[in-house]
């Protein structure tokens, strides 16, 4: 039988020698078994008609489908090319295959090849088809799993190690706040860059500093991610521009100068204030320091015959060495955070690099940079659910203190001085720093006297 294709189908006449298989047994081209004569087939390839091959061999009993087309790369014993080839594919075992199945597997082969199509190649293709169907359902179950909260959990728990066990909570905390009520449940692949700026971009506007924390969080679990092919982009490192570019810039909240006393009497009675935090918070105010400064203070930075507390350009916004004179009350906080010091298990001795805070969980290391945000947010100061005009953040106590130094009449050159603002005139800065040492001091004991005065506060209207 041959079909216009070049394809053709074996001649299934007995020969001789094959055996009889029954009286009921059929002579025509196709189906010439019964399902008794197929129990009864002894050793050997039994053709059913029409290229349905029963091989038999022991007690195995498989169907095949046998068909021959023109390969023109066929080499002969002479070396002649040319002619055609004989293939098989496999159908099933009997007797889970039965003789009716295995019949319309072999019409559908032959329509394949009235078709024109190779039934080898087509179920090559076809299981090919159907692995790769089987691997993209088990990767999109997978990706489905692994969502953003399952994600950043295993991360945070595979990081924990690195961390003080504060910093770990905190780390994971924000992201329960803030991100996972919205995003947490999504598959990591399929979330966007748009979906990120979404969530980070109001909270950036009210709350900055964890707007910044959390993209910077998010961009560390991505970034994993990616490497480990959870997903195939990183959308917290695509926003990294527009959230910056579209974050309304305005003045941190301040808190009115005359609530300051009140509220380091409250920072000191607090009980849900660690210590080195205490200590931190009220240097802070009365330094009119910046965070930075005060949580990266080392022991080798002060000088208490001087009086001073000395920070070196590199660490400073300008660039250029600043000078703080301590008054009484900053050195009795540096006597009590003396008491917090690391000691250095061979020599039993401090070193100048200590820092001045240190963290409760490790004397070795400055306390977190999240340590003031909380306690304010402790204290009822900061936070979604406190009303924003009772709203403060921890830089806004150096606009108190310039308010209030304005207010009392202190030269405006000595307040920036104090303040560590930058002078774009060089001649003026150095003049600046020559000549305001005095005055500063002054400025300096005259606030922490307002700073420990017991006036009842009063919130301007």
């Amino acid at each position: 039988m041959s079909s216009k294709h070049g394809i053709e189908l074996r001649a299934d006449a007995r020969s001789a020698s094959e055996p009889t298989i029954g009286r009921t047994a059929r002579r025509g081209a196709l189906h010439r078994f019964t399902d008794a004569d197929v129990r009864k087939l002894p050793d050997g390839m039994h053709s059913d008609g029409g290229g349905l091959i029963l091989h038999v061999e022991g007690a195995s009993r498989r169907w095949r489908f046998r068909y021959s087309r023109s390969d023109a790369d066929k080499v002969s014993k002479d070396g002649t090319k040319g002619g055609t080839a004989t293939y098989y594919v496999t159908i099933g075992g009997y007797p889970d295959r039965k003789l009716a199945e295995a019949r319309a597997k072999a019409q559908e082969y032959r329509n394949m090849l009235a078709d024109g199509i190779d039934p080898k190649a087509e179920r090559e293709r076809r299981t090919a088809a159907e692995r790769e169907a089987e691997r993209a359902k088990a990767l999109q179950a997978e990706r489905e799993a692994n969502t953003l909260e399952s994600v950043a959990r295993a991360y945070q728990a595979a990081h924990s190690h690195e961390w003080t066990p504060k910093h770990g909570a905190q780390w994971l905390t924000s992201l329960v706040n803030h991100v996972f009520p919205k995003l947490g449940a999504r598959p990591i692949a399929e979330i966007k860059p748009a979906e990120l700026l979404d969530v980070l971009q109001p909270l950036r506007a009210a709350m900055p500093e964890t707007g910044t924390r959390l993209r910077e969080r998010l961009d560390a679990i991505f970034a994993d991610a990616l490497v480990r092919e959870l997903c195939e982009q990183n959308p917290a490192a695509a926003i990294r521009k527009p959230l910056r570019g579209k974050r309304v810039r305005g003045h941190h909240a301040a808190m009115h100068w005359r609530d300051v006393p009140a509220f380091i009497r409250t920072v000191r009675a607090s009980d849900r204030l660690g210590v080195s935090v205490v200590l931190a918070f009220e240097f802070l105010v009365l330094t009119a320091a910046r965070t930075s400064e005060v949580l990266g203070a080392t022991w080798g930075e002060i000088d208490t015959k001087a009086r001073t507390w000395t920070i070196g350009g590199a660490r400073m916004k300008a660039g250029q060495p600043h000078t703080v004179h301590l008054t009484d009350r900053a050195l009795a906080i540096l006597r009590e955070a003396h008491t917090l010091r690391a000691v250095d298990p061979v020599t039993g001795k401090h070193k100048p690099a200590d820092v001045v805070f240190p963290s409760p969980q490790r004397a070795t290391r400055p306390l977190s940079n999240m340590a003031f945000l909380t306690a304010l947010e402790r204290l009822g100061l900061r936070g979604p659910e406190v009303p924003e005009a009772d709203r403060t953040t921890t830089h806004g106590f150096r606009a108190s203190f310039s308010t209030w130094a304005n207010e009392h009449g202190f030269p405006r050159d000595v307040i920036e001085a104090a303040l560590a603002h930058s002078e774009p005139n060089a001649v003026r800065a150095a003049y600046n720093r020559a000549e305001y040492v005095e005055q500063r001091k002054r400025l300096a004991e005259a606030w922490a006297a307002h700073c420990e005065s017991k006036r009842k506060a009063k919130r301007s209207t």
